[in-house]
């Protein structure tokens, strides 16, 4: 279980052949590719939760809601050098990347491969990565601009910029880039670092999106748009892998971050670095409209028999997920949503007690997964978790009584990590493994995260002892 192959989610494979599907479709008329992380294809032993990158989604939606022809690769499903020969030969006016701390050496090389194809496209990074890590600014013209945070009016700004300048009659003799900074600083359009090849030649600190734009863009995906979702081809895919074997599961986030500041989460350190604020603010949907994406999906999926809502804690405000809960119970009563649709989510031990137990499993819930991290109180301070061991333990225990299903996340060695607080820690995790039967996926090494404590100021060197 702890090599994920295993447990209640995750079932063994024997691999899938890579670009199976239909090349994304990329034209004259595409003005905005969005690539996903490259994590590479679909490893043995990998649980298939499908991640279809909701946020590049949601981008995507809202740019072609505002008459922006808009497209996604998926890099370890779709065919990642057709859709750039179809770039190259359309010269797409935007390519946006959203690199990963942990792809980070694949996804400068697929930059640099979008920019030897294609040289007049406009590069543009996004996403946690992009924001926290400044190793991302020393690129060298690799790429023209950075997104802060949240990207879609900043990513709608250039756009209508870039296309403008397209037009433009007279522009022989002049930087774009230059032009286009000229054109932001008109408005001061916040939240984009741009380049002019080397040197920074524009740069305004981001600002959130309102709650009710929040509202409005995810609505706008999830229910208006969700036919575009690349959700469809992930459905196909898990027919290949399992013969149709395997349930369908739908992932998406009604409500971003975390305000808990665990030392090696980005989450809950974004907005407020950005920001320069003590605390990230976190937006959610209202209750009634995390209920509509659902029934949306239970309409145009009728095969899906799992629905995650993969918000970072999704438990965190008791009131909102307990009256959740009680929509979707009044909704399966109406006949508005399956009767045998099922529910997935994350949370923390301090968030769980019977009340919310109870509406959990009332609604359908039937796996909650808990970012215990440890058994080993040291680690957990080290960890800045508010949960010590006897609430990890207590939480765990509740939701196995009320007849709930548990995932668990483990990290098994942290800087503070000694023999015996790795022993009381195991101990506990195979006692749970066991005796409940949790699903653990375990992390080996606490990783240093751009932003979070550990990264510290991000300088590292090389030890030769």
């Amino acid at each position: 279980s702890l090599n994920m192959g295993g447990g209640v989610l995750r079932q063994k494979f024997d691999g899938v052949a890579k670009n199976i599907f239909s090349p994304v479709d990329i034209n004259a008329e595409t003005e905005v590719v969005l690539f996903t992380p490259d994590n590479g294809e679909l490893a043995r032993d990998e649980f298939f939760i499908p991640n279809v990158n909701n946020g590049l989604f949601r981008i995507s939606a809202f740019l072609r809601s505002k008459g922006i022809s808009s497209e996604i690769v998926n890099i370890g499903v779709d065919n990642f050098e057709i859709s750039l020969a179809a770039i190259a030969k359309h010269e797409t006016r935007i390519l946006g990347v959203s690199p990963y701390y942990n792809c980070m050496q694949a996804d400068i090389a697929n930059i640099s491969r979008m920019r030897e194809v294609s040289p007049n496209s406009f590069i543009v990074i996004g996403g946690f990565e992009a924001s926290l890590n400044e190793q991302w600014q020393n690129l060298e013209g690799l790429i023209d601009a950075i997104i802060l945070g949240e990207g879609e009016q900043p990513l709608l700004a250039l756009a209508q910029i870039l296309k403008e300048w397209e037009v433009r009659s007279s522009k022989v003799g002049e930087n774009r880039n230059k032009w286009v900074a000229k054109k932001l600083a008109e408005t001061n359009e916040p939240g984009i670092m741009l380049y002019d090849g080397v040197d920074l030649c524009y740069h305004q600190p981001m600002e959130r999106i309102s709650t009710e734009f929040y509202q409005d863009v995810n609505l706008s995906a999830f229910v208006d748009q969700l036919t575009h979702s690349p959700f469809r081809k992930f459905l196909e895919l898990s027919n290949i892998i399992f013969d149709g074997e395997k349930p369908s599961y739908f992932r998406f986030v009604s409500g971003d971050h975390c305000p808990l500041h665990c030392t090696f989460c980005q989450s809950s350190v974004l907005y407020s670095t950005l920001l320069d604020k003590k605390a990230t603010p976190v937006k959610h949907l209202s209750p009634e409209n995390t209920v509509r994406i659902i029934k949306r999906v239970n309409d145009y999926y009728p095969e899906v028999s799992h629905i995650y809502i993969d918000d970072e804690n999704f438990l965190l405000y008791k009131r909102r997920a307990i009256e959740i809960c009680d929509l979707l119970c009044d909704a399966r009563k109406k006949g508005e949503i399956r009767d045998n649709l099922r529910f997935l989510c994350r949370g923390t031990a301090r968030s769980v007690n019977p009340e919310i137990c109870v509406a959990l499993y009332n609604a359908n819930f039937e796996i909650i997964s808990i970012g215990s991290e440890s058994y080993s109180d040291l680690e957990l301070k080290f960890m800045n978790k508010t949960a010590d061991s006897d609430c990890n333990i207590g939480a765990i225990e509740m939701l196995f009584n009320h007849g709930l299903e548990i995932a668990e996340n483990y990290i098994l060695y942290s800087p503070v990590t000694t023999p015996d607080s790795f022993f009381e820690s195991t101990s506990r995790i195979c006692h749970n493994i066991f005796s409940y039967n949790v699903d653990g996926a375990a992390g080996g090494f606490m990783t240093p995260l751009a932003g979070t404590p550990l990264w510290g100021k991000g300088e590292f060197y090389v030890y030769d002892g």
